[in-house]
């Protein structure tokens, strides 16, 4: 509901989209110090895993924010 206010249509949804993902890319690239995404025995295989989530959350999410054809 708080959305509706504001037409977003597939433009829109794929502009912040992409925005996102490149902050989730960003900050797991240069994780806070004492993050798991810190150690690098642990890394790739933790920010593999928690892009996975994050990118399939935000892709659902966004894609439910659609009130607008086109």
């Amino acid at each position: 509901m708080r959305h509706l206010p504001f037409s977003i249509g597939g433009p829109e949804r794929d502009a912040w989209l992409r925005l996102m993902l490149a902050a989730l890319d960003e900050a797991i690239a240069a994780p806070p110090p004492g993050s798991l995404l810190a150690h690098p025995t642990e890394g790739d295989a933790v920010a593999d895993t928690i892009r996975q989530l994050i990118g399939d959350y935000l892709d659902q999410g966004s894609a439910a924010m659609i009130n607008r054809d086109a």
